[in-house]
């Protein structure tokens, strides 16, 4: 879990592409964890997490301007 943790318990990004995106808040376990792209939660077929690095990789990419939470 990472160190510096922010005091929301999500991360917003406005990006194009698959990530990483950096989780920067504690979490207890990675099914606390959801993903939406543009207001829809994925299904956690899309995306994985990387536990050591803290981040979230879509599995497929998000169009330019998408809002990523």
């Amino acid at each position: 879990m990472p160190s510096n943790s922010s005091p929301f318990s999500f991360v917003r990004y406005e990006s194009s592409g698959t990530g990483p995106f950096s989780i920067n808040f504690d979490y207890l376990s990675t099914s606390h964890l959801s993903v939406s792209v543009n207001g829809v939660t994925l299904a956690s077929s899309g995306f994985t997490i990387d536990t050591n690095a803290n981040t979230v990789t879509l599995t497929s990419p998000a169009a330019a301007g998408s809002v990523i939470i």
